[in-house]
């Protein structure tokens, strides 16, 4: 087997913070002469109230620099997610281009974007929230499913929540949110690889280093309930054969009661395709069970079940219920648990091994206000899970009352009927 960055001794960290409270997070990892860059925003969705919905989708797009000049000068690669915790901007560079990698993404804190580009991704963003989308797959939701998921949750959007105040926006209302929210105090800058500490310091406080005082607003942590009750819902969506959806509220590190518990259940998802007993689940009448763990964040997680089957709907979800009440009422062996912990501790090691994701990492686990640390316990916390710590999880999670479930039918059934 290859030696990967997570079975080494953990390359040097170092930590430091701006005057203008810009936090900094510097790896070392000599083994290609490249550097990944992260730079993370504490703002999403989350923080949105009412009068504020779709402001963050706007900005995340109207702020990010134009990159192509640079890219094509220097082959960097890059990427750029936000989602309800955060904004991630990542750049993969050669280690010789970091100052004017530096200087280009810096400006994501000092350009002011002007009234034209935030009319353009205004207009981009309602037209998007107007859409009805009838697309579903076994990640994919659509917004129906969506608002079930999230019952009582304090943070659920509705697309028509969304486009009614996107009307409304003013373009006052974005630049405050910006000036508030994309600053300093409110960010984590990750630099991992070819690099030394001193002279990204060096580098840093040069580009990043302004006078910028602001204090981004109190983010309280949301949490939604954790078992909110069995929800159903039928619907005729594009899908190409009928589809059963479960989608289960789980915990995070923030509440789960131990970190192996949810371990527990990452290995598990890899279970349902290397565990000849999950894999017997499939018939004439039904696929093969997929399954997805989605790590929102640290308190409100997803562990989604998803098959196509034949027949009536309400026999084959009886016939998941039944499955899952005998994995509550037999454990794993140690031999069925064994390669599903090597496929999930393998593919986290290979994930965290280039620089690029490394510093994505970082920054995923900064902006969702986790340890950074975690990104070097991942590995062994995979590996020292045991059958008990998956029992119990199943146990815990799987049950009506954490679970939304969807029934969704190919539209044209629903003009046959």
């Amino acid at each position: 087997m290859n030696t990967l960055m997570t079975e080494r001794t953990p390359h040097p960290t170092h930590e430091f913070t701006l005057d203008n409270g810009l936090r900094v997070i510097v790896r070392e990892d000599h083994r290609t002469p490249q550097v990944g860059i992260t730079l993370v925003f504490a703002v999403g969705t989350d923080d949105e109230h009412p009068e504020d919905f779709g402001v963050t989708d706007v900005l995340q797009n109207a702020l990010m620099p134009d990159y192509d000049d640079f890219i094509k000068e220097t082959g960097a690669i890059h990427q750029n997610f936000g989602d309800s915790k955060g904004l991630r901007d990542i750049l993969l560079i050669a280690a010789e281009h970091l100052e004017s990698a530096l200087k280009v993404q810096s400006t994501i804190m000092t350009d002011e974007p002007s009234d034209e580009l935030l009319r353009t991704w205004l207009d981009e963003e309602l037209l998007c929230n107007k859409e009805k989308s009838l697309f579903i797959s076994t990640v994919s939701f659509s917004p129906e499913i969506d608002a079930l998921i999230t019952t009582g949750h304090s943070y659920y959007r509705p697309r028509d929540a969304i486009a009614a105040n996107l009307e409304r926006l003013t373009f006052e209302h974005l630049r405050n949110w910006r000036q508030s929210r994309y600053c300093p105090s409110n960010a984590c800058l990750v630099i991992v690889g070819d690099v030394d500490t001193e002279e990204a310091r060096r580098l840093v406080e040069r580009h990043f280093g302004s006078e910028d005082q602001r204090a981004a607003p109190f983010r309280p942590l949301i949490k939604g309930p954790s078992e909110p009750g069995y929800r159903q819902i039928t619907q005729f969506l594009e899908t190409e054969y009928p589809l059963m959806l479960v989608i289960f509220n789980t915990p995070g590190m923030e509440n789960a009661p131990d970190p192996q518990s949810v371990r527990a259940l990452e290995v598990l998802s890899s279970l349902f395709e290397s565990s000849a007993r999950l894999k017997s689940f499939e018939n004439d009448d039904r696929s093969t069970i997929f399954a997805n763990v989605l790590r929102l964040s640290r308190v409100n997680n997803q562990f989604t079940l998803a098959f196509y089957f034949n027949g009536d709907p309400q026999q084959a979800e009886a016939d998941l219920w039944a499955l899952l009440d005998d994995l509550k009422r037999v454990p794993f062996t140690p031999e069925e648990l064994e390669p599903a912990i090597i496929q999930e501790s393998t593919t986290r090691q290979a994930l965290y091994d280039n620089p690029q994701t490394q510093a994505s990492g970082i920054g995923y686990l900064v902006g969702s206000a986790q340890p950074w640390q975690l990104i070097d316990l991942e590995v062994a916390q995979l590996r020292s899970v045991t059958t008990q710590d998956v029992q119990r999880a199943v146990n815990a999670c799987f049950t009506r009352e954490r679970a939304t479930v969807a029934h969704v039918f190919p539209i044209e059934k629903k003009t046959s009927a």
